[in-house]
This record gives structure tokens, C-alpha cells and sequence, in this order.
């Protein structure tokens, strides 16, 4: 009987040997999964990245659009060229009043 409790003994700490180092192998497995280079963690964190930069590129395309149509309207536009000049530059007409207004603080 002591050689089947031996055995018996023997065979469990194997068991539990074996529990922890599956254990230990999964946690480091799964650690690497998630902090590596290539990583869950880093993933997400280039995919937010990538959604940003598209965003950018979107609105920066949206703003050429605009930036075109407004050349070609200054290209053409008597009216656009004015109303730019008076506007940006300050220009007025011969005889033309300006008025400046001073809003308080």
C-alpha cells in the first residue's frame, strides 16, 4: 500500500506541476498578446491612429474643394473679386464712407 500512496502522491504533484506551469505558459502567452509589438494594445492603439488620419485627410480634401471653387471664383467674378478686395484688403470706392464700429470689452 505505501508504493500505491507514493505513486498516488507522485502522480498529483506531477498534476499540480503540470497545472502550473500550463498556467504560467498561458499567462505569458497571453501578456505577449497583448503588450508585444504587434500586440492587442498596440493594435487598437494604430487603428485609433488611422481613423484620425483619415478624418484629416477627409476634411483636408473637403478644404481644397472649397479652396478651388473660391479661385475659380476670383479667377471670373467681378463681384467675388470685389467683395474680397473690400473684405480682406479694406478697399473702398472713391466717395464711399466708412464706418468703424468699436464694440466694448
Amino acid at each position: 500500500m505505501d508504493k500505491e500512496k507514493i505513486v498516488k502522491t507522485l502522480s498529483e504533484s506531477s498534476k499540480k506541476k503540470y497545472k502550473i506551469i500550463g498556467l504560467s505558459l498561458f499567462i505569458l502567452i497571453f501578456a505577449y498578446l497583448l503588450f508585444s509589438d504587434f500586440g492587442l494594445i498596440t493594435r487598437f492603439s494604430l487603428m485609433y491612429e488611422k481613423s484620425e488620419i483619415e478624418e484629416r485627410i477627409s476634411t483636408n480634401l473637403d478644404e481644397i474643394e472649397e479652396l478651388k471653387e473660391k479661385k475659380k471664383r476670383l479667377e471670373s467674378d467681378t463681384i467675388e473679386i470685389e467683395r474680397t478686395a473690400r473684405e480682406k484688403y479694406g478697399y473702398v470706392k472713391e466717395n464711399e464712407k466708412i464706418y468703424v464700429i468699436k464694440e466694448n470689452e
